[in-house]
């Protein structure tokens, strides 16, 4: 048997067979493929449907097994799991309810890691949207960025080597440590193949409302920022005020987006305010110390990123005075 190049893992928790079938008949489909070169990891974190052998023998060409976890510790737990179980050189991660783009995804893949044997690379991917009100498709083109998890291939040793690994204490927004931390170990490239569709779903909260889902998940968001910035002052704290900038620029502009306003918002913008003073009262000293270039480089790009965000009310400045002294906005 082949060295096993490519382990793809997939973490699943309430998503039934038919509904992981989607995902795994288009790994199975692959063209121009030495299949010996991949294996999909299936890591059941807790659920109740088990994925029996008849079942992932359908797909003739995967070499797939599953690992089942003692208890439902959300997907990052999983996948570090799949990481951890993993026989393959370089890693990557789908979604359970999602497919790969088109049947030349892995050859791109395997074509760039034996190629050129990056630490990490990424590639873009599609969002798919369905409009509630008239059924109509529409899909949004993510072009090779670095915040979500889709599209992206790690080399397992270079996350081994240097610790980088999902963090225990945190069920949502653990891409976001976990992609921050491995930007600070290595170079991410971007490779030219669109690879993943993130495929909608009615049931999940991400997807019928994206901006309510970030305001309901902010605070776990901000501790996903401070476990951030205290790998940045352990591994590289040279970089730790960027980093910081990030993330406190990020929420300046977060927080003044309209919806924040509404008054089934309130308490939520109160408990975000208030979970902020951690961060800023340990780290806002370090981004204030970055050269004018780089906050100004930071702030615009924020600024573009976010243009609905309001800011009449009061400046950067000011807001994190503010949250210094303990106030919060009195919507």
């Amino acid at each position: 048997m082949k060295n096993i190049v490519l382990s793809i893992i997939v973490p699943y928790y309430k998503e039934k067979p038919d509904e992981i079938f989607p995902l795994l008949a288009s790994i199975n489909s692959q063209m121009s493929l030495d299949f010996e070169k991949i294996e999909c990891v299936l890591v059941n974190d807790g659920a109740q449907n088990k994925l029996d052998d008849a079942f992932l023998s359908t797909f003739k060409n995967l070499n797939a097994r599953c690992i089942v976890m003692d208890e439902n510790r959300g997907p990052g737990m999983a996948r570090q799991m799949g990481i951890d179980h993993a026989a393959g050189e370089y890693v990557m991660f789908c979604d359970a309810d999602d497919v790969l783009h088109n049947e030349n995804v892995l050859r791109a893949f395997l074509e760039t890691i034996e190629g050129k044997h990056p630490d990490m690379f990424c590639s873009s991917w599609y969002e798919e949207h369905i409009e509630p009100d008239t059924g109509k498709i529409s899909y949004i083109l993510h072009y090779s960025e670095y915040t979500w998890l889709h599209g992206k291939v790690f080399r397992r040793a270079f996350l081994e080597e240097n610790n980088i690994r999902f963090h225990q204490k945190l069920r949502v927004h653990e891409d976001t440590h976990f992609l921050s931390v491995a930007a600070m170990e290595g170079q991410m490239l971007r490779i030219g193949a669109i690879s993943y569709i993130w495929k909608y779903n009615k049931n999940s909260i991400t997807r019928k409302d994206n901006f309510a889902y970030f305001i309901k998940s902010t605070i776990e968001h901000i501790k996903s920022a401070i476990y951030t910035c205290e790998a940045a002052e352990t591994r590289h704290p040279e970089r730790l005020g960027y980093v910081a900038g990030e993330f406190i620029i990020y929420y300046y502009f977060h927080l003044h987006e309209p919806k924040w306003r509404y008054p089934e918002n309130k308490e939520y913008l109160f408990q975000s305010e208030s979970a902020l003073r951690s961060l800023i009262k340990k780290y806002a000293k370090h981004f204030k110390a970055l050269p004018t270039e780089i906050f100004t480089f930071l702030y615009t790009r924020q600024q573009a990123m976010q243009p609905e965000s309001d800011q009449s009310t009061e400046t950067l400045d000011e807001w994190l005075k503010r949250l210094s002294k303990g106030k919060n906005m009195g919507y």
